[in-house]
């Protein structure tokens, strides 16, 4: 991976892990069961049967737990399978199913594990999840079937860093993925299991590095969070990841040099501009990397709820959280790098330009470091507008832009409705809130429904 580097001014704890992963095929037919008593990342789809099946005792179930709003509302069901033949088996297809108190099927799910293809012998983690539900009592899982493929490898080096506390209370993880291959790949799931003192599964964390991108011989950043209680917990990283061919570039860039400014209280933000260079609507995935003294301090990513129109413009802020607060805002900070990445994979062409939804302004206050703006919103159309989001920037009297940034308020917005709205943008110490204008305004994708 290619990372443009901008100069303001990962101390990445060498923990290495050898990891093979492979690439894979499909399949489905009926094998085992096995119950989940009182588990976590997205489903996956549902698996095309072919007419390679396997034995029932090819791939195994080896544990499995129930949980409850982790890691976000509603239930999951977390497990390993293992694959006990001497072939390698693609596109294992799982299927959760969970019951009420009466015994009756609540809802069921398919998912795959995340590692595909299983060398021989070799684990893997699962998760389904579902929605909020209070009637659940406990979880079925079933395995559907698998394909012998043949194994081509794509092999990764894991460079994981050691915990630190965050400023929102989670230890945080931060590392690098390296391709050893020659060949693009993309990272399909990623994520960790956690262990118990005695080896026993206590949770799944997904890893943020989904649909990204891996140049050959190159390396992608990741981060995952998790709560201190499982601080002495030992984990396991798992990837999926796939060959693929040469992507083309998204023609979204980061315009010029992003800003470092800091608040009155000595917090650091990140101001930049997304350019969209090209003649295609494009909603962009980029990866910001944070650095003081080679020593990787944060990640964080961009994905732009609404697209971005041909040749758009869109400032963006963004708080250096794990940055301690500098005393004397007025100080330098000439050893903060910061990079960044574009994904060509993950980075994608909308083929809806964004529709301008109404907006209403009711109430501007200054709290702290921050403007808040909040008013109403609504659509003027008559279709449904998706990812409603209020955009702003400040300028000075000058024109120069000193803070921007978005807040998607809803996930769609009907014809004729409305949504109240709250916007905070940082404020640069020393700025007069009085000296400044607002650009405003509120965006939303129109629906193909």
């Amino acid at each position: 991976m290619s990372i443009s580097t901008s100069k303001f001014s990962l101390r990445i704890f060498q923990f290495f892990t050898f990891i093979t992963l492979c690439l894979g095929g499909l399949g489905c037919t009926p094998t085992t069961s096995t119950p989940v008593h009182p588990t976590m990342t997205k489903t996956m789809s549902k698996a095309t049967p072919t007419a390679t099946v396997v034995r029932d005792d090819r791939i195994t179930i080896e544990e499995q737990l129930l949980l409850n709003d982790v890691p976000e509302p509603g239930w999951s069901v977390i497990g390993t399978v293992r694959n006990t033949s001497n072939e390698t088996l693609g596109d294992v297809v799982i299927e959760v199913t969970l019951f009420d108190t009466t015994d009756e099927p609540v809802e069921s799910v398919t998912t795959h594990p995340i590692v595909s293809p299983l060398l021989p012998g070799e684990l893997s983690p699962f998760i389904a999840t579902f929605p909020p539900t209070t009637d659940v009592v406990y979880g079925d899982v079933h395995i559907l079937g698998a394909e012998a493929v043949v194994n081509d490898n794509i092999e990764v080096i894991v460079d994981e860093g050691s915990p630190s506390l965050s400023s929102s209370g989670k230890l945080e993880i931060l590392g690098m993925i390296k391709n050893q291959s020659y060949d693009h790949a993309i990272i399909e799931e990623a994520g960790v299991v956690l262990r118990d003192d005695l080896d026993a599964l206590v949770n799944y964390l997904p890893i943020q590095v989904r649909d990204s991108h891996l140049e050959p011989r190159g390396s992608v950043p990741f981060k995952y969070a998790y709560d201190p209680q499982y601080m002495d917990a030992s984990r396991e990283i798992y990837l999926r990841i796939s060959e693929i061919s040469k992507p083309t570039p998204s023609g979204v860039l980061i315009e010029g040099e992003p800003i470092i400014y800091k608040t009155a209280q000595g917090t650091p933000f990140l101001l930049g501009t997304l350019n969209n260079t090209t003649s295609r609507a494009q909603i962009p995935y980029v990866l910001i990397l944070v650095e003081i003294e080679d020593e990787l301090i944060d990640l964080f990513e961009l994905r732009a709820p609404v697209p971005l129109a041909p040749n758009e413009m869109r400032p963006f802020s963004a708080s250096l959280e794990e940055i301690d607060p500098i005393n004397d805002p007025n100080s330098g900070e000439e050893n903060v790098v910061v990079r960044w990445y574009v994904d060509p994979v993950a980075s994608h062409d909308q083929a809806n330009l964004p529709g301008t939804l109404d907006l209403e302004i009711s109430q501007v206050e200054t709290i702290g470091s921050s403007m808040y703006y909040r008013g109403t919103i609504s659509n003027p159309y008559d279709q449904t507008l998706l990812n409603p989001t209020i955009f702003g920037t400040l300028r000075d009297l000058e024109g120069k832009t000193i803070s921007a940034g978005w807040s998607q308020i809803g996930q769609e917005l009907p014809p004729g409705e409305g949504l109240d709205f709250s916007l905070g943008l940082l404020l640069p110490a020393g700025v007069n809130s009085a000296d400044l204008e607002i650009d405003m305004r509120a965006l939303g994708v129109v629906s193909l429904d």
